[in-house]
């Protein structure tokens, strides 16, 4: 997953591993957290992944402490690689690549559909239950 991440979301500015938010490292055991570029919404990226690629990404700000402003995710992702295969994880990392090459380059949704929401009432996350 790591050489796969490497290979198709490192170049567009994703960074993976230990990402920060306000100052604090976070990492996670079976998951790999990714910070997007500064301009690309996580909340978008999981939302059209779901919709255009039929593929759950958890966005960061599931994780947040409600009005805890000292732990905030809003460009980072979450992903999970404790159940998949090598090859579903291949794949579902160049699948993500083009949700996030799109949002990066303002390319407009293709799919319409209930997604991932923070400040909507869109999805009911129970993706993530």
């Amino acid at each position: 997953m790591i050489k796969t991440i490497q290979k198709y979301l490192l170049p567009l500015g994703v960074r993976c591993g230990e990402i920060t938010a306000n100052g604090q490292e976070i990492f996670g055991g079976y998951f790999l957290w990714l910070e997007l570029p500064p301009n690309v919404s996580a909340e978008e990226v999981a939302d059209r992944a779901k919709n255009e690629e039929n593929l759950i990404v958890a966005p960061g700000y599931i994780f947040e402490v409600e009005n805890d402003s000292s732990v905030e995710f809003p460009n980072s992702l979450r992903l999970c690689f404790s159940w998949e295969g090598e090859g579903d994880l291949e794949d579902g990392v160049v699948r993500l690549s083009r949700v996030v090459r799109n949002v990066k380059d303002g390319v407009p949704s293709s799919a319409s559909g209930s997604g991932l929401s923070k400040n909507g009432v869109k999805g009911d996350m129970g993706e993530f239950r």
